[in-house]
């Protein structure tokens, strides 16, 4: 239909702008050259698809958008602007991502570090209530060693005792 659709646009809701009315009966092309009243209304009605004129069967006034979209630079400017700000949030949303991939890689990590810390408690804990029973062995060896060895000297005694109260 109009090649280089923004560029006419731009062109054209400058013309608008730039006039002391803010309005326009006719639209032109790249070239300066006015269209004809099909093309203008078609051209008016995409301009007031995007918000930026208020077209009548007569004219075109430039509305609250597109005023501010001209005092920003024009269209194309503004769909620079628009680009830009697009690309920007684009890289927030891939920073986003990116940081909770990392976040959750981290959160992986530290749950498998924390089942490690609980079988190596575990562990100690076992290890502990060994270390405990041999501690106690070792601390009760001397007693052990003195009831055998009374055991024993009892014993002997005993049997001596039993061979002197009756002789075989």
């Amino acid at each position: 239909m109009f090649e280089r659709l923004d560029e006419l646009i731009d062109k054209n809701l400058k013309l608008i702008f730039e006039s002391k009315s803010q309005s326009s009966i006719r639209l032109y092309d790249l070239d300066n050259k006015s269209y004809n009243n099909n093309d203008t209304k078609r051209l008016a009605k995409i301009m007031q698809g995007k918000e930026l004129v208020f077209a009548t069967e007569r004219k075109c006034d430039i509305a609250p958008f597109g005023l501010e979209v001209s005092k920003e630079g024009g269209w194309l400017t503004h769909l620079e602007n628009k680009a830009k700000i697009g690309a920007e949030q684009q890289a927030k949303v891939d920073t986003k991502e990116q940081l909770d991939v990392e976040l959750k890689k981290i959160q992986k990590e530290s749950l498998e570090y924390q089942k490690t810390i609980r079988e190596k408690e575990e562990i100690i804990r076992n290890l502990e209530i060994k270390l405990k029973r041999i501690e106690l062995i070792k601390q009760y060896r001397w007693f052990i060693g003195f009831i055998l060895t009374a055991c024993i000297v009892l014993g002997g005694f005993l049997d001596r005792l039993i061979q002197m109260l009756w002789p075989s």
